[in-house]
């Protein structure tokens, strides 16, 4: 599916350049199921540096000033639909959101600097947001499972050519 993205929010400046080819990983959600497992992290981390890419998951800080500088020392950011990713996308950063547990619709980052891999499962597609996280009974979600690494290096390398997009898994 390809949809024309608009542009809404107005590019922040980033306080510094980019670390070249360095990823920032944004695995968690606000809850277990609209994140990420551990091994799901671990594949993504191994096939990112093999690669030739620098991934490095975002660490928690005590100040939102913190968590910017980090954004903007990123190439890259990929992860679930956060507040973070959306500062990344709304700083520059090529980001590739991938909405575990979550709306594609409704909460995806619009910039043209964005990448939307939405999930398989319909129970997300159709429903109000944190829908998986109430009535999704597996313990790693089909959505989890349905993120292959190479689709995410293919998002990045179309981000890389200037052209973000949506694209269901």
């Amino acid at each position: 599916i390809e949809m024309p993205l608009r542009n809404p929010v107005p590019k922040l400046k980033r306080p510094r350049p980019a670390e070249a080819r360095k990823v920032g990983l944004f695995p968690q959600g606000s809850a277990e199921k609209r994140s990420f497992t551990e091994s799901k992290t671990l594949e993504l981390i191994s096939a990112l540096s093999q690669a030739g890419f620098k991934p490095e998951l975002c660490p928690r800080f005590a100040q939102a000033s913190d968590l910017a500088d980090f954004v903007a020392s990123c190439e890259y950011a990929v992860g679930v639909y956060t507040g973070p990713m959306h500062l990344a996308a709304a700083m520059g950063v090529k980001t590739v959101a991938i909405p575990v547990g979550d709306s594609p619709w409704a909460y995806r980052p619009l910039q043209p600097n964005a990448f939307v891999l939405a999930p398989p499962c319909d129970l997300c597609w159709h429903n109000e947001r944190r829908f998986a996280e109430r009535f999704c009974r597996e313990s790693e979600p089909k959505c989890v499972r349905a993120i292959q690494p190479e689709r995410v290096l293919a998002a990045m390398k179309s981000l890389d050519a200037g052209k973000g997009g949506f694209e269901k898994l």
